[in-house]
Formats: C-alpha cells, structure tokens, sequence
C-alpha cells in the first residue's frame, strides 16, 4: 500500500496546512507587537505549510483521491 493512500499520512499533511493558516492569521494579529526577524520567520514557516498543503491537494486532486482520506473518487 502506497503511503498517499494511508488516511493518516494524508490527515497529518491536511493539518500541517492547517496549522500554517492559523499561524499566519496569528501573525497578522500580533504584526504591531512582534520584532521584525520573528514575524517573518513565523510567517515564511506558516507560507510553507500552507503551499505544502496545496501542492498535496493539487496532486490528489490530479489522481482523483480524497486529500482527506486517500481513497479514489472515481467509484463513487
């Protein structure tokens, strides 16, 4: 079994796209009392796991599987 098709493989990547969204909503709040070298570390960390997680959802998508739970859509 591929690992693209384990549901927790594919619910670790989902959260970690997640994750960097609440980080940069986060980062966006606090702007004005963060320095400027942590805010764009906190905001270059969060970019990556969202593009992490868009590039995993452009792919299932391609081969016709759930982003969530690996299984094939195309049977449905």
């Amino acid at each position: 079994m591929k690992f693209y098709k384990e549901k927790g493989y594919n619910m670790f990547i989902m959260g970690l796209s997640v994750i960097g969204m609440m980080m940069y909503m986060i980062s966006m709040f606090l702007r004005n009392k963060i320095a400027d070298f942590p805010l764009g570390f906190i905001e270059g960390v969060s970019i990556v796991l969202m593009i992490l997680g868009i590039i995993h959802m452009m792919i299932s998508f391609i081969n016709k599987r759930n982003p969530y739970s690996g299984e094939d859509m195309r049977h449905r």
